[in-house]
């Protein structure tokens, strides 16, 4: 179960707390948008977000593939033919390889 972000939570699940603050900034963010833009679909939310179930299998399917939309340009593949040398990236951008610092 989430409660919310807590530090407690975060340590058991082994996740930063920091990062668990920005989730939770992100799911108040995405409840604003969904209240403001589909009114009748927030209403078929419940009135504590925390109170939420876990997405189903098909759920977390669609929410990679939202999430996975908006960085369409920062997808790379690791470039199998640079045996040596820092780990290269090949994207859809540029023939030239990329490395991550």
């Amino acid at each position: 179960t989430f409660s919310g972000g807590s530090e407690d939570f975060a340590v058991e699940h082994g996740l930063q707390p920091k990062l668990m603050g920005e989730i939770v900034s992100l799911v108040q963010q995405l409840r604003g948008l969904i209240e403001m833009h589909y009114p009748r679909l927030a209403a078929t939310l419940p009135k504590d977000w925390k109170k939420l179930p876990p997405p189903s299998p098909k759920q977390e399917t669609l929410l990679r593939q939202v999430l996975l939309a908006g960085l369409v340009d920062r997808v790379a593949k690791r470039n199998p033919d640079v045996k040596y040398g820092p780990p290269a990236y090949m994207t859809m951008w540029t023939e030239e390889d990329v490395y991550i610092h």
